[in-house]
């Protein structure tokens, strides 16, 4: 494949997922919760471009790594067994636990309770209808909001794994056009349900974006350099003139136009052909927290407002911001370092594979 590996992971997909989770954790901490402390960070963020298209470019890296890290799953009898279980086990167990945290976080310092079954709509992963909001409008969030990413990917887990055992290609064709058929049934419908409004979002685009890209890396083919030139030259128009959606339609042609095209964008450039990085290791170790980061960023962020005030910190905003940044840092990396790596691996023994079939994945499938 020819792409930079540290530690049997792709270094620029490690440095997509840390820019990532850098950039949705300072628009979120950033102008959301340092804005209860003080007037803000002392300029505007608008609609929130940097946070959401940061956002979409997990999309793209779900597509892109599916195809890249699956490999020798491909065309084996068991790989939707082993597929779906890996999935599962690698997505869901960190969301319960940053779910559960969220929820007690809120109870004890806000006297906040979402109720029952908004908790249990939200750890299954059934899209809701926020309060006051239905009619096929507004968009659908658990109540550790962040998790809404989840409602999409794992839907495209389902529909990889459904293929797998046929092959790559068979895997990415069925993939791509399930993917484009929710988008099509979104583009042309409006429902009631907030479930069926959810999972025909054209978000879904998205991973077949990836998974492009992917084949293009597992094939040994590259894009021209000056294509990857101008992805990255466009990035900045498309980003300069993007006009923000309507809040309520959910994430439609309007919304993937104004955040999703420039990650598009500057995916492409970035791992559409070869790309030494300097401090590998660095890069590594950022992405392998970034999943802990985006799932406990909300948490800790009311907990770090807590301690601000228990402690009564000067400075404003900006000292909110310092404490809630270096707290969101620190313990999601002893998240991941001591719960999330740990408890993966042992629920992959224990459910997924056996010895023997534990080499089927490479650590490259650690980079989801």
């Amino acid at each position: 494949m020819g792409a930079q590996i540290h530690d049997g992971k792709l270094t620029h997909i490690q440095l997509m997922r840390a820019l990532s989770g850098l950039i949705v954790v300072v628009s979120h901490v950033g102008w959301g919760f340092a804005s209860h402390v003080g007037p803000g960070l002392g300029f505007e963020l608008g609609a929130n471009l940097p946070g959401n298209a940061a956002i979409m470019v997990f999309f793209l890296i779900s597509g892109y790594i599916m195809v890249v890290s699956s490999g020798p799953l491909f065309g084996d009898p068991q790989a939707r067994r082993i597929f779906w279980v890996r999935r599962i086990i690698r997505a869901m167990p960190p969301y319960w636990i940053a779910t559960i945290l969220f929820v007690i976080v809120m109870l004890v310092l806000q006297g906040q309770w979402f109720g029952t079954e908004k908790i249990a709509k939200s750890i299954a992963l059934i899209p809701y209808w926020p309060d006051g909001v239905g009619g096929g409008g507004g968009k659908p969030l658990p109540v550790l909001w962040p998790g809404w990413t989840l409602y999409y990917e794992m839907v495209f887990y389902m529909l990889f794994g459904v293929m797998i055992a046929q092959g790559r290609i068979a895997a990415m064709a069925f993939t791509g056009a399930a993917c484009l058929a929710l988008s099509l049934v979104g583009l042309t419908m409006r429902f009631e349900s907030p479930v069926l409004h959810t999972f025909t979002q054209p978000i879904f685009l998205l991973f077949i974006v990836g998974m492009a890209l992917g084949w293009l890396a597992v094939s040994g083919r590259r894009l021209p350099a000056w294509f990857r030139i101008a992805c990255a030259a466009a990035f900045v128009p498309a980003t300069v003139f993007a006009v923000p959606p309507d809040p309520g339609v959910g994430y439609g042609v309007d919304y993937l136009r104004w955040c999703a095209l420039p990650a598009i964008l500057l995916f492409t450039a970035i791992v559409g052909g070869p790309l030494r990085l300097p401090f590998p290791r660095f890069i590594t170790l950022a992405g392998d927290s970034s999943y802990a980061v985006y799932l406990l960023h909300v948490p800790i962020a009311w907990i770090a407002m807590w301690v601000f005030g228990q402690l009564r910190f000067y400075g404003g905003p900006w000292a909110y911001f310092a404490l809630a940044f270096a707290m969101v840092y620190g313990l999601s990396w002893l998240f991941f370092r001591h719960v999330e790596r740990p408890m993966t691996r042992w629920l992959n023994r224990q459910f997924a594979v056996d010895a023997k079939r534990a080499r089927l994945e490479p650590r490259l499938a650690d980079a989801t």
